[in-house]
This record gives C-alpha cells, sequence and structure tokens, in this order.
C-alpha cells in the first residue's frame, strides 16, 4: 500500500473513531433517560431472525452502531461496532483478502449477536465459536458505564458474555479475529448410510485438519452427507455453485453431486437464500424457489433469510394458512433449536432422535474448544469436540399435548446426554436444570458487579418462556 492510501486508511479510521466517540456519549445520554423503574431492553432490529414475541417498551436503541471501523491486515484484527452484520463484515474484510474466522451463516446476525447468543459455522471445527475469537469488546453495563473488556482486563466480564443475550450489558464495538482467503472454496460431498460412518468422518476430519470448512446435513435415517470444503484459486473442470440458480440443500441433496466450487461470497450465504432448507416448508409458493428465472428476477428480493423467515412465519406455522385450503385444524409446534452434543454420544442422540422425534432434516456442525484455558461459564461442555445439531422446521402435534411437547423432549434428552443449547430460540427448563448446564455462582457475581441493581432481566427470566424480556 503507497504512502497516500495508508495516510487515506489513517484518515478514515481517525474519523470513524470521532464518530463512534459520539455514539458512546448518546447512548449513555439515552441510558440514564429511560433507566428507571422498568427493566431496559435491546430495541429489536427491523431486520432480525429472533422470531419470539419481545417486549418492546422501555428499550435501548443501539441501530446506529453498524460500521466497520477498522480492518487490519497485519495483525490479522477487524473492529467493527456491536450491532455490525456479518454480512458487512464479510464484505469489508474480502475486499482486501480476508475474513472473520467465524462467520454465521445469515447475513443479518450481528457481531455483538453472536457472542450473546453464540454463533457457529463450518470453520468451528478449526477456530471454534464466534466468542472465541472475540480479543477486545466494549460494552454497555447495568451501570450506565461503558467498559472495555478483554482476556486480562474485566476478565469476569468478558468470559460471562457469551450466551448471556444481554442481561449483563451490550456490545457496542468488538475487535474480532480474521484469515486470509482465496477466491473458491472447493467442496467435497461424502455420503453415508448409517450414522456411525458419519459421526466417524467427523471425527476424523476433525482431527485430521485437511480441510477448511466443514459441516453435515441428515436427510434422514439413512442419508448423511458430509461437505468438506478447501480453499482454492482454481475451479478447473468442476462444477460451480451459484445460489441464484439453486438452493445449497437441494445442491447437497442431489446424489449425482460429488464436488463443486464456490465462490467464497456464495459459499458464506449458501444457507442464507433459502433460510436453510426453509422455501421447501411453503407448499407451491416454496416450489417457485426451484426455478433459477424465477430465482433470479422476481424473487430475487425474497433470497434473504430475515425475509424469508417472516413469510415462512407467516405461513407455514400459522395454522389459518393451512386451513385455507383444507379445511382441518392441523396443530404445530415451531421446532427451531440448535443443540450441543459431545461427539462420543452423537449417535446415542441421532438414534434417540430417529425414534422419537424424526423431523428431518438436521443441520450437523462440529466444533472444538478454541481456547481450552478460558472457561465460559455460560457455554462449556466436557470434551474437546461437540456437534451442533440444528433442526429447523415445524412438526405437527399429537392430541391433548403441550404446545412446546417436542421443544421439551429435545431439552430432557440433552440433558441426560450433558449436551448444551444456544438460547436464542424457546427453552422451558426448570431453574435446577437450567442452572445445571450453566455456572451460576460465575453468573451471579457478575451480575452483582455490573448490574447491581437488576436494570436489565437476569437469564433465567429471560430464557425461559415465549416472551423474551
Amino acid at each position: 500500500m503507497s504512502a497516500v492510501n495508508d495516510a487515506i486508511v489513517i484518515a478514515m479510521q481517525i474519523d470513524s473513531s470521532k464518530v463512534y466517540e459520539q455514539k458512546k456519549a448518546n447512548v449513555l445520554r439515552q441510558f440514564h433517560r429511560i433507566k428507571g423503574a422498568k427493566q431496559i431492553s435491546l430495541k429489536p432490529k427491523k431486520n432480525t431472525h429472533f422470531l419470539r414475541k419481545r417486549i418492546k417498551t422501555n428499550t435501548l436503541d443501539l441501530s446506529a452502531f453498524t460500521n466497520v471501523l477498522r480492518v487490519d491486515t497485519d495483525h490479522g484484527l477487524v473492529e467493527a461496532e456491536g450491532l455490525t452484520s456479518f454480512f458487512d463484515l464479510f464484505a469489508a474484510t474480502s475486499t482486501v483478502g480476508y475474513m472473520p474466522v467465524v462467520v454465521p451463516e445469515f447475513r443479518a446476525i450481528t457481531i455483538g449477536g453472536a457472542i450473546a447468543g453464540l454463533g457457529v459455522e463450518a470453520t468451528s471445527f478449526r477456530y471454534g465459536l464466534v466468542h472465541e475469537n472475540i480479543l477486545e469488546m466494549d460494552i454497555i453495563t447495568g451501570t450506565g458505564d461503558i467498559l472495555t473488556v478483554t482476556p486480562q482486563k474485566h476478565r469476569d466480564l468478558f468470559l460471562c458474555m457469551p450466551n448471556s443475550l444481554g442481561t449483563l450489558g451490550y456490545v457496542l464495538r468488538a475487535v474480532m479475529r480474521i484469515t486470509p482467503i482465496k477466491r473458491f472454496i472447493r467442496v467435497d460431498i461424502r455420503r453415508f448410510r448409517g450414522s456411525g460412518a458419519f459421526i466417524d468422518a467427523i471425527r476424523s476430519s476433525v482431527s485430521s485438519g485437511r480441510q477448511d470448512f466443514l459441516e453435515g446435513l441428515i436427510v434422514g435415517p439413512e442419508e448423511y452427507i458430509l461437505a468438506e470444503g478447501s480453499w482454492t484459486d482454481k475451479t478447473e473442470q468442476d462444477d460451480v455453485f451459484d445460489v441464484s440458480v439453486q438452493s445449497w440443500y437441494r445442491y447437497l441433496t442431489d446424489a449425482r453431486h460429488q464436488r463443486v466450487v464456490c465462490t467464497a461470497a456464495d459459499y458464506m450465504w449458501r444457507w442464507d437464500t433459502d433460510v436453510f432448507w426453509g422455501t421447501r416448508e411453503l407448499g407451491f409458493l416454496g416450489s417457485l424457489f426451484d426455478r433459477p428465472v424465477l430465482r433470479r428476477t422476481i424473487l430475487k428480493p425474497m433470497l434473504r433469510s430475515d425475509r424469508l423467515l417472516k413469510l415462512h412465519h407467516m405461513l407455514a406455522y400459522h395454522p389459518w394458512f393451512p386451513n385455507v385450503f383444507t379445511g382441518i385444524v392441523r396443530k404445530k409446534e415451531q421446532l427451531i433449536q440448535d443443540v450441543g452434543i459431545t461427539i462420543d454420544r452423537c449417535e446415542e442422540f441421532l438414534w434417540w432422535y430417529q425414534n422419537t422425534i424424526g423431523m428431518y432434516p438436521l443441520w450437523a456442525c462440529p466444533g472444538t474448544k478454541a481456547h481450552a484455558q478460558q472457561v465460559y461459564p455460560l457455554y462449556q461442555w466436557k470434551g474437546n469436540v461437540l456437534v451442533d445439531f440444528g433442526f429447523y422446521g415445524y412438526k405437527r402435534t399429537p392430541a391433548g399435548v403441550s404446545d412446546h411437547y417436542y421443544t421439551t423432549l429435545v431439552e430432557q434428552h440433552m440433558l441426560a446426554l450433558g449436551g448444551i443449547k444456544g438460547l436464542y430460540s424457546t427453552s422451558y427448563f426448570t431453574p435446577h436444570e437450567f442452572w445445571g448446564m450453566h455456572d451460576r455462582d460465575a453468573y451471579m457475581e457478575a451480575e452483582k458487579r455490573y448490574d447491581p441493581n437488576s436494570v436489565f432481566p437476569e437469564l433465567y427470566d429471560k430464557v425461559v418462556g415465549d416472551v423474551t424480556k
């Protein structure tokens, strides 16, 4: 980079820093203005992947905190404001040949949201989850202070933030690791008939470190797919995947496909365009998303997870939709969950799931502990390799059962296997069950120090039930 360009970049960073400091001052004024008898919650984003009901009074508006502040390739990091989306983070870093080491699959997920609510993706078998690659954060706490926290400074708050869902404060700025990228990613698609061979293949791929990306898809009791990706600068004679032509789910489940090349951007957002396999459940409307001409034209604005989730929730879940065509009331449960199971117990979980729940497909994404010395009180498990199973759909419930029948079954079996769960979705644990998964003492100590007057809701109260406070 020339001296002139260096000067321009430095000037832009100084200007961004000044604007960021002004935003901090503004949010502090806002905080003290609304602080009172009612607890404070975060004002929902316009584009959100969070579909639970939320309390919309006494909210803190952080919508201005959406800028990438700095990309530092010399030190391998990106600095961004808390509500910066990973779509914008990837856009800013990829222009200089880098990406955040973990990029969640949906474009509107923010860096602060992925810290407070967890973020796992196909690079997590190498780098762990999003929060394990955060070097520094600015957090507004319940005392009305904005603290800079690191693994050394305010360490207790730094470690308690992941999976805390804004109950200890909100991320205004974060610094995250980045890694070099190439133009393309070549994906080898392997298929298995049994869960044992599938889990063994995951275990082997994680330990070998041959790949740069690793994820699985379970289509049914005897259909398992492992997608192993590696960076490449050449397409050679391989097929090139295009998200504007076909959904990633449809491509993977076509048995004719064994290897494919994606551009870096198409791979990052491969699940975003069709909200995993959500378009499949929209009936006739969903079939339109399989037509390349429509995907490239009139449906192109809808090929985004944040928009599709709202459409999916409205059409696939609400009982009035099927009644229009059948006249039959069909009670459905929204079963959108991510549970983490240690790899040694995955076969047991999958056997139970097949015989008890039986809703497919399932996403399977392995992750490892990037920093064994850093224990996160609200997200910890035994062993080193965990597989995140994500099931995203709606299942018809038997007559006479609760509205959260299947979710409760999943939670109870997950607990029996010593698993862990992301808290973004509905949960129905008892206090004893909930705090059996998390370090209550560490959390309460942090709450006492950084939110002594309970300005923010307590974690269990915020998580359990249908309404997020």
